[in-house]
């Protein structure tokens, strides 16, 4: 090579490295750390995608939509606090996924029925100004992601030996002919939650669809006389259903059963583990 090339050569390849190093240096600030303002304009300037979890990717209006609906309620949030919302709401829906978590159309059915009856989803929605869809999306969809791994929480015998351990003696003493009473001694009924509090001991006759969803989903016109372990979003019910009231259509519309309830603590803890095994970086496609 003539000696004359060597310096131009050698100049222009320290400016191509500049350039890389400028690159990779912006790149690793705007795609590292808290998302600003600022970050958002220059990479909508430059039509650089703004986020992604994983395999999927989340829209900038869709942050935008997070953030109006909570500000709605009447509190402040930033963009950057709504994004977080936003990628929680995606890992958690993987999961769901990776712990094949989910359950059937039939369970999330029971879910919408009974948000419909119990907060009045069409009105709220309404109230939001969203669509069908985008409330489905950003408020129902989450909602039944995060009880699905509350279940699978619950559900994981091995993480709750000791409840699981109190829930299965009550079942044998109660097969073996002691009464409900005397079964349920060790239970400790969840008094800070109206909706398990509510079932505690023999509830009477009461709406079918006034039961949380794991319960109606478990239940079936079947099961009478029969002690049976339900796991719900907040522990185990030990369950004996002692009569069906039938409707004219021949579909079980109030059912009396007697309960127990073994609480299982330590959801929040796991939860916040197991999202570590999901990978996040904080950007978004506009």
């Amino acid at each position: 090579m003539k000696k004359h090339l060597v310096k131009p050569i050698l100049a222009s390849l320290l400016v191509v490295l500049i350039i890389a190093a400028s690159a990779i240096g912006f790149l690793a600030w705007v795609y590292s750390g808290p998302v600003t303002p600022t970050k958002i304009s220059l990479l909508k300037s430059l039509s650089l995608p703004v986020g992604r979890v994983g395999f999927a990717t989340l829209d900038a209006s869709e942050v935008l939509q997070r953030q109006n609906l909570v500000e709605r309620s009447g509190k402040s949030i930033s963009f950057s606090e709504a994004m977080a919302l936003s990628i929680h709401d995606i890992q958690i829906d993987q999961l769901t996924t990776k712990y094949k978590a989910r359950k059937d159309k039939r369970f999330e059915q029971l879910v919408n029925d009974g948000l419909e009856s119990r907060d009045g989803t069409a009105k709220v929605r309404e109230k939001m100004g969203l669509s069908k869809t985008e409330f489905e999306r950003l408020v129902i969809s989450p909602y039944i992601h995060t009880l699905d791994l509350q279940l699978y929480f619950v559900g994981k015998e091995e993480l709750h030996t000791t409840e699981y351990s109190k829930a299965t003696k009550m079942i044998q003493l109660l097969k073996s002919g002691k009464e409900f009473g005397d079964a349920s001694v060790e239970s400790k009924i969840a008094n800070k939650n109206s909706e398990t509090a509510s079932l505690s001991g023999d509830t009477g006759y009461v709406p079918l669809r006034g039961l949380l969803p794991e319960l109606q989903y478990a239940l079936s016109s079947n099961d009478v006389g029969e002690p049976k372990l339900i796991v719900t979003r907040n522990g185990l019910y030990v369950v004996i259903v002692t009569d069906w009231l039938i409707s004219k259509s021949d579909t079980p519309e109030r059912v009396s059963v007697k309960t127990a309830f073994v609480p299982v603590a330590g959801y929040k803890e796991w939860v916040k583990q197991a999202l570590k095994s999901v990978p996040a970086s904080v950007y978004i496609k506009e």
